[in-house]
């Protein structure tokens, strides 16, 4: 049969392209990534919407309702990194994506991209303008009147696009701060904060509605921590190396108390006040640590705080600022891979296998299955329901702490500095070496998926995971993927 109208066609192909078996295309919303999103090559305006084309994805404003929306880094046919330049009609009707691979169409139907041949003419009232002379920057910021702004830091942020929508605003974009707008009468700049501090998201926390997330600077120019606030997508910037008391420095785990934001780093430990948002405190050799480089920690209570290191085991006392070492003679010169409390216990992973010792008797005993899963190094422990999970380079164990029966899952990596995992009641999720193994509990025999880049992923260096409802997030070196376990329209 013969198409007369060549759109039915591409209909048509594309229909039966998505309903086949041939897996060429990921479910629908499966995965969607955040990422540092300051460095923006251009921007498109409809009359709902600001798309800004950034080096890692594009991301979207919604005028309407002052509020930003998902971005579109999990759709499936485009890179989600370096969009060069991008057009959206005045409608939302037709939005195009340039790369150096090409030019792109996205299909608001399908949610997907697809190549485009060539860029047709865009019905929209944008306007591409030089940077003007005079604008009123925010508080802390001088503007040098030719596109740059100077922040309290002494750093320049240069105006990469700036639109005229028509409606009365300018929107701009920055290379190094993201986001902006000002109206075009009086010109003063309101910045719009979206994505992450930094793109390496190798540690979460979990407080209510706030999921806080840092890692290495790696080669980011704007570090710290960022908090997400997951009901309004929101975010809050916690930004290291500016002051003196918070330094640029890498962030290797996170965890709180009702005061304190408690962060680990390469250089000891800061308790930052969240009314303030400063460091209330910093403890680290000079205060009596025999090893600065944090790895792991766990609260108990709101006072103390187990601290476990690459040299060790310590405790810290904040009311009485006093630090001491656990379990010395066991753990010195070992690394505390992760701590968690339970009943009474703490439970701690460590490169010379798995302990438990007791908070009233302090009494330490090292645990160790009987199918020998957790033959040396165990990475990461968890809690959930009246099990221990535990991780380890040969896969999991599952640890009944009612009756003290294990369940191993034998999942190898060749993977040499970690594994993390997650558990709920249906599934455990643990890292390899090409992105996730996802472990399906309820089924009597071992089945597992693999899950990579094709998928979604961000990257295949994972270093955090945190199933979250429906969701898992996903730390990696290149972003922070949310990814919907719990797929109706996936088949495992």
């Amino acid at each position: 049969m013969t198409c007369r109208y060549s759109s039915v066609c591409l209909a048509l192909l594309l229909l039966l392209l998505l309903t086949s078996g041939s897996g060429a295309f990921r479910p629908d919303n499966q995965a969607m990534t955040l990422a540092g999103f300051q460095y923006i090559n251009y921007i498109a305006t409809s009359r709902a919407k600001v798309y800004f084309a950034t080096t890692n994805g594009i991301i979207i404003y919604n005028k309407l309702t002052n509020q930003w929306e998902e971005p579109l880094t999990g759709a499936d046919g485009l890179g989600g990194t370096d969009i060069k330049r991008i057009w959206v009609d005045r409608f939302d009707e037709h939005l195009y994506a340039e790369q150096s691979s090409g030019l792109y169409e996205y299909n608001f139907t399908f949610e997907r991209w697809l190549s485009a041949m060539e860029l047709p003419p865009i019905d929209s009232d944008d306007k591409h303008l030089p940077a003007p002379t005079i604008m009123f920057p925010p508080f802390g910021f001088n503007y040098l009147g030719n596109g740059t702004m100077v922040d309290a830091d002494s750093r320049s942020f240069t105006f990469s696009d700036l639109v005229d929508d028509g409606a009365g605003n300018l929107w701009i974009g920055t290379w190094g701060y993201g986001a902006a707008r000002a109206g075009t009468g009086s010109k003063n700049i309101e910045l719009l904060p979206y994505g992450l501090l930094q793109s390496a998201a190798y540690t979460l926390h979990d407080e209510d509605s706030v999921l806080w997330v840092s890692g290495p600077m790696l080669n980011s120019r704007r570090t710290g921590i960022t908090g997400i606030d997951r009901e309004e997508n929101r975010f809050t910037f916690l930004e290291t190396g500016i002051h003196p008391d918070l330094p640029a420095v890498n962030i290797n785990c996170l965890t709180g108390n009702q005061r304190y934001l408690i962060v680990g780093t390469e250089t000891g430990m800061l308790l930052i006040d969240r009314a303030t948002q400063l460091v209330d405190k910093r403890i680290d050799r000079r205060r009596g640590f025999a090893d600065d480089n944090i790895t792991s920690l766990q609260t108990v209570g709101q006072d103390s705080i187990f601290i476990g290191t690459t040299g060790g085991l310590l405790l810290y006392e904040i009311s009485r600022d006093s630090v001491g070492s656990v379990a010395h003679r066991q753990f010195f010169n070992n690394i505390i891979y992760d701590l968690t409390t339970s009943d009474g216990y703490l439970w701690i992973g460590s490169n010379v296998g798995a302990y438990r010792l007791s908070l009233e008797t302090g009494k330490l005993q090292r645990y160790q299955d009987p199918d020998q899963v957790l033959f040396n190094r165990v990475f990461d422990i968890n809690k959930y329901g009246t099990y221990i999970w535990f991780a380890s380079d040969n896969g999991l164990v599952r640890l009944d702490l009612e009756d003290g029966s294990t369940t191993p899952y034998r999942v190898s990596s060749r993977k040499l500095d970690s594994r993390v995992m997650d558990v709920n009641d249906r599934i455990a999720v643990i890292s390899n070496e090409s992105g996730i193994t996802m472990i399906f509990l309820d089924d009597e025999e071992l089945r597992t998926r693999d899950f990579s880049i094709e998928d979604g992923i961000a990257s295949t260096y994972v270093y955090a995971l945190h199933l979250d409802g429906d969701y898992l997030w996903i730390g990696t070196d290149k972003g922070l993927t949310r990814f919907l376990w719990n797929n109706p329209d996936r088949v495992d």
